[in-house]
C-alpha cells in the first residue's frame, strides 16, 4: 500500500545539517512503523532536489552523502510515481475541487494530504514543528463537493498508539484470506433436502476445491 507524502512538513527547514539528519532518521523510523501494516512505497509530489531539509541542503543531498548510503538507498526505493494516476477518478476529483487544510488562523493547501485524501490512505512528513504533534487533521474541501474530512499525517512511531488511526489502518487495509490444509475430500457438504438441491450440490462440488472454502452448509440449526 502507499504512502502520501505531506509536503508541508518540510517547512520550517532545519537549522542545520545536525537537526536534518535527525529529521530524517525520525521519518524512516516512522515508515517502519508503516512498513509492518504493508505500506512500502511513498507517494511523492516533488524530486528529491526540491526537498529541503536545511539551507542549500536537500534530500537529494543527503542521500548524496556516503555516509547515508543505507538509508539513501531506502529513501530512493520508496518513490512512487505519478503522484496521482493519469486519467483516474483521483485526478478527476483533485482537478474539480480545493483543498484546504486549517493551521492556526492560516488556510493553506495541501498536495499531499489532498492525495492522502482522495486515494484513502495515510500521510507522512517530517516532525517539523509542534502542529504535526497531532496525526489527525480536518481537509476542507470546495468546489464540485463540499465537505469537511479527516485525513491522517504521520510523522512519528508514536502516532501507532492513535486509537482512531489503528481504526482507520485496519479498515483500509486489504483482506487477508488464509488458505486452509483441507484436502477437498476431506470437506463436508451439508445442504437441506430442499427442491434445486441438486443444482447446488453441483455447485458445490466446484467450489468445494477452493483453498479458501472448509466445508459448505446452506443451512444453520436453530
Amino acid at each position: 500500500m502507499d504512502l502520501a507524502f505531506n509536503e508541508l512538513s518540510a517547512f520550517p527547514i532545519s537549522n542545520d545539517k545536525t537537526e536534518a539528519y535527525s529529521r530524517v532518521d525520525l521519518f524512516l523510523s516512522t515508515f517502519k512503523r508503516a512498513s509492518n501494516f504493508d505500506y512500502n512505497k511513498i507517494r511523492f509530489h516533488l524530486g528529491l532536489d526540491s526537498i529541503e531539509l536545511s539551507h542549500n541542503y536537500s534530500l537529494n543531498d543527503y542521500c548524496s552523502e556516503s555516509r547515508n548510503r543505507t538509508k539513501a538507498t531506502l529513501l530512493r526505493g520508496l518513490f512512487r510515481h505519478p503522484f496521482i494516476d493519469e486519467n483516474s477518478d483521483e485526478e478527476n476529483r483533485y482537478i474539480s475541487n480545493y483543498f484546504h487544510l486549517k493551521k492556526g488562523e492560516e488556510l493553506i493547501e495541501p498536495y499531499g494530504l489532498a492525495v492522502a485524501y482522495l486515494y484513502s490512505i495515510l500521510g507522512i512528513g517530517f516532525y517539523s514543528e509542534p502542529f504535526w504533534h497531532n496525526c489527525k487533521f480536518e481537509l476542507i474541501i470546495t468546489g464540485e463537493k463540499e465537505s469537511h474530512d479527516i485525513v491522517f499525517c504521520l510523522s512519528k512511531p508514536e502516532h501507532f498508539n492513535n486509537d482512531e488511526l489503528k481504526s482507520f489502518i485496519e479498515y483500509s487495509s486489504p483482506l487477508k484470506l488464509i488458505e486452509t490444509e483441507i484436502l477437498p475430500d476431506d470437506k463436508s457438504i451439508k445442504l437441506r433436502n430442499d427442491h434445486g438441491k441438486d443444482v447446488l450440490l453441483k455447485f458445490s462440488k466446484r467450489i468445494i476445491h477452493s483453498p479458501y472454502v472448509t466445508e459448505i452448509i446452506n443451512s444453520l440449526p436453530y
